[in-house]
């Protein structure tokens, strides 16, 4: 009895075995195979770029990339990755992705897999508008205006937003909210109450005063006056 009992523990430890074995000849695989084509298994690299021009029908949106003197002030710009293209198509044929919303001038940080980084168009499996081309370099924008003001407050509890007393063109004086993609500094850090100001933004489509103001992913959208 004890003999025969040995014997199908054995089977059922030579089977455990087995499968064991069989289960991570086939992960492997997987895995492999997620890195030849750019699946979840592989390593994901994040660029920045400017939307030149948008096919959306077919889901391409090409881009402007931008270098490594740009974006000083981007949250994440250790993780970056810089193409060598100066202008690179986009693909936006994922599940869960494309490129409706866009608009030419936004700039996208777009994330690809590192497997996926030579095709052309490149595939993109997710992107983010992080705001407009900064306004103050040598690039064309689109519909960009500027305006000045005084700044009354930065708000603590919010550290996206400095109310300002502006001159808005065809306007006049209001007060107006600029709300940044980035966080503002502390109060006296580098924006202090009673500064003046000159900042750069979109004007709203429609013909009404707007109560705030979105400005994009580079502080050079607001410029202290000397």
């Amino acid at each position: 009895m004890n003999t025969r009992r040995k014997q199908i523990l054995t089977v059922v430890g030579i089977t455990a075995f087995a499968v064991l074995i069989i289960v991570l000849f086939l992960f492997a695989i997987k895995q492999r195979d997620a890195y030849a084509s750019g699946d979840l298994g592989s390593i994901q690299h994040t660029t920045l770029g400017t939307i030149k021009k948008m096919d959306l029908e077919n889901g391409i949106v090409a881009v402007r990339v931008h270098g490594e003197d740009e974006d000083y002030n981007y949250e994440y710009k250790t993780v970056l990755n810089y193409l060598e293209d100066e202008q690179v198509d986009l693909e936006f044929n994922h599940p869960d992705t494309d490129c409706a919303g866009f608009e030419e001038g936004d700039v996208l940080a777009f994330d690809y897999f590192v497997a996926d980084e030579e095709k052309r168009p490149l595939p993109v499996w997710s992107a983010e508008v992080l705001g407009k081309e900064n306004p103050n370099s040598n690039i064309s924008r689109l519909n960009f205006v500027s305006a000045e003001g005084e700044i009354l407050s930065i708000e603590n509890e919010n550290p996206h937003y400095m109310v300002v007393m502006a001159e808005l063109e065809n306007i006049g004086e209001t007060e107006i909210t600029l709300e940044a993609a980035w966080t503002l500094p502390e109060p006296g850090e580098y924006y202090e109450d009673g500064q003046k100001i000159r900042f750069y933004y979109e004007p709203p489509r429609e013909n009404r005063i707007p109560g705030s103001v979105y400005i994009g992913s580079y502080e050079e959208q607001i410029i202290v006056l000397e």
